[in-house]
């Protein structure tokens, strides 16, 4: 079982009412993903539901500072394990600002 799915199991379990104990104005049934609220920007509607959006930039910078990953381990992990994340229609927008490897990531 891939950290793929591990992260879709605990966004699954992880909603509105976890993120309203954790200070995320998050919209009602939205999934939150666990231990990234500072990567939080903001909400949106996608298909119909309201959503949160996540700075993948900022999840990148969490998995270094948090988890000790240089840029490249970080930028693999987000591939690999948040960036391929669906679950379901309140799967949350990843949106890159400002990230050196976005180009190269896009383009894979």
């Amino acid at each position: 079982k891939s950290q793929c799915w591990d992260l879709w199991d605990q966004a699954k379990k992880t909603e509105t009412e976890k993120a309203k104990k954790e200070m995320i104005d998050a919209p009602e049934g939205a999934i939150v993903l666990d231990g990234l609220d500072e990567a939080v920007t903001g909400q949106t509607t996608k298909d119909g539901e309201e959503v949160l959006v996540y700075s993948a930039d900022r999840i990148i910078d969490i998995l270094m500072k948090r988890d000790g990953m240089d840029q490249d381990e970080a930028v693999e992990f987000y591939d690999f394990n948040i960036g391929c994340l669906y679950a379901g229609p309140r799967t949350p927008v990843l949106m890159w600002e400002r990230y050196e490897k976005t180009e190269e990531i896009v383009n894979r």
